[in-house]
């Protein structure tokens, strides 16, 4: 099956390369003075890594990495087309088993009224209907405007993580994954938009496995999708927006077919345009919805009120209510439900320059099929964030949770977190910057306190053009009354250098030092050091 995907390919990049030339040849009368332009980006690295944890799963040593990105493009008689190419070789078995595979391929043709796309394409026509990256191709038709017009859209392919299991020998997927969507959309005027979107999904036994008489991981899957988008405004106080969609899916060999709906929708209200604004959100997944190629929580009824007051500029006022409940078929042994609700308010007074005053009160419950929990989270901050100069920050947050679940127990935690940093011009194109934070956390629990403090401080030099330089150090370490303290320090240094200030050349250098408890409990020291040239053309 893949070969025959593999020759439709290859026949369709053909006529994807003629038809851009056959189209343009119609018309003479415009000037063809654009030529064909190579650009790309390449980065050549060499890497060292050391650890002296026994168990360690950093591949040690020596190790090289070659990426390179490729890109054939021209402009013609007001149309685009041209090829990306981006790969990568390695002798870094943490980054890729292969020695050198191919990333990215992705050939384009577009116009003021359609467009054609082959090799890597993604697309999402509505979310519930199809999200989803593929190799195949996608082409597209429009007329009008963004405000007024139409446009359709079709997309077909096979779902694979890279291009080597489509032309490997040893793919390990369970299933070929095809996957095809067309797309309609409508612009009825400003604000005014409404699209059609379905999908289908037929997954293939890979024979590689089968062959191999290999049990297959998934089972293979069938999906029909199909659902409308809208967008829609009515006025300048009134406005909807919403997705539909309905699924006929199958997951398993027994081919036993599910019919399940979901429905999204958002009433977007302005009561008082200048100060007032509310929001109210409706979504309904069933259980059985399952369109394979698209996202969505299933089983989830949700309800949700945002509500925004800005008196005036100095003062925001937000508080958002939700509920939540799953086991829509009652079929699972009872039904959780989750409500919260979150009050927040900003204050920007006039004499702190660029900065602001902020609450937040939370409290939150969940109950149903075992769990019984209930948090209150209280919180209190201030920052100042000028362009240059002096800027800081001071938060603390208190949380309670109570919790009746079995084998949980109550908590209470309190963080106090407080930044300050430091940016400013000294010369004529050079920059100096720096920040320093601090975290401290203390847990009052039964079965033993713990307390935590840790800091990071960043700082960096740019001197223009030519040459920049940063350093980082980061610590954190934990006391525990019942358990084992904890540990960890961090520092890492980098530099670019760019030749003749030229920024399309980089010599870049960073070495790094990681001191931590690893999980079977060994004092663990990793040293990292890496030596970049990149460069783009």
């Amino acid at each position: 099956m893949r070969t025959h995907f593999l020759t439709a390919l290859a026949v369709f990049f053909g006529l994807f390369i003629l038809c851009p030339e056959l189209v343009s040849a119609e018309d003479s009368s415009k000037p063809n003075t654009a030529a064909w332009k190579l650009s790309g980006r390449s980065e050549t690295s060499v890497e060292w890594k050391e650890s002296d944890d026994p168990d360690t799963t950093l591949d040690e040593g020596t190790s090289f990495r070659q990426e390179l990105s490729v890109g054939l493009s021209r402009n013609h008689m007001g149309k685009r087309m041209g090829v990306n190419l981006r790969g990568r070789a390695t002798n870094d078995k943490q980054v890729d088993d292969r020695d050198a595979r191919l990333l990215y391929m992705n050939g384009y043709y577009h116009s003021q009224k359609a467009s054609a796309e082959l090799g890597d394409v993604a697309a999402s026509f509505n979310p519930m209907v199809l999200s989803t990256a593929l190799m195949g191709t996608k082409v597209g038709v429009k007329d009008g405007t963004s405000s007024k017009g139409w446009e359709a859209k079709a997309i077909g392919g096979i779902v694979k993580s890279s291009w080597y299991d489509i032309y490997g020998p040893d793919d390990t997927d369970s299933v070929d994954r095809y996957v095809a969507g067309v797309q309609a959309l409508g612009n009825f005027g400003t604000g005014k938009r409404l699209s059609f979107a379905a999908s289908t999904l037929n997954d293939k036994k890979n024979h590689d496995l089968s062959d191999a008489d290999q049990a297959l991981a998934a089972d293979p899957a069938e999906a029909i999708t199909s659902g409308i988008l809208w967008d829609w405004r009515f006025n300048r106080y009134f406005s909807t927006r919403g997705e539909t969609a309905f699924t006929r899916s199958d997951a398993n060999d027994a081919h036993t077919k599910e019919n399940a709906g979901a429905v999204k929708i958002k009433l977007l209200t302005k009561p008082l345009p200048k100060s007032l604004r509310l929001n109210l959100n409706y979504e309904r997944i069933d259980p059985d919805f399952n369109p394979v190629v698209a996202t969505a929580n299933n089983d989830t009824e949700r309800y949700e009120a945002d509500t925004t007051w800005m008196p005036d500029r100095k003062v925001k006022v937000r508080l958002t209510l939700k509920e939540s409940k799953d086991n829509l078929d009652n079929t699972l042994g009872g039904t959780r439900t989750t409500d919260d609700g979150v009050l927040f308010f900003t204050w920007r007074p006039d004499w702190l320059k660029r900065g602001e005053l902020g609450l937040r009160n939370q409290y939150k419950t969940t109950d149903g099929r075992g769990t019984d929990q209930r948090i209150a989270i209280s919180e209190i901050n201030a920052n100042v964030r000028p362009k240059t100069g002096w800027k800081y920050g001071l938060g603390y947050i208190f949380t309670d949770i109570n919790d009746d679940t079995a084998n949980a127990e109550d908590q209470m935690l309190h963080t106090l977190r407080t930044t300050i940093g430091w940016k400013k011009s000294l010369l004529a194109n050079r920059m100096f910057r720096s920040s320093f934070r601090i975290d401290s956390n203390f847990i009052d629990r039964d079965s033993g306190d713990q307390t935590s403090l840790g800091g990071k401080l960043d700082v960096g030099f740019d001197a223009g053009d030519l040459w920049s330089v940063d350093a980082t150090a980061q610590t954190r370490q934990a006391w525990r009354d019942e358990a084992d303290d904890n540990e960890y320090h961090a520092y890492e240094m980098r530099g670019n250098y760019h030749p003749g200030g030229d920024r399309s050349k980089a010599f870049r250098l960073t070495a790094a030092r990681r001191e931590y408890d690893s999980d079977n409990g060994n004092a663990t020291t990793e040293h990292v050091a890496k030596l970049s040239y990149l460069f783009s053309f």
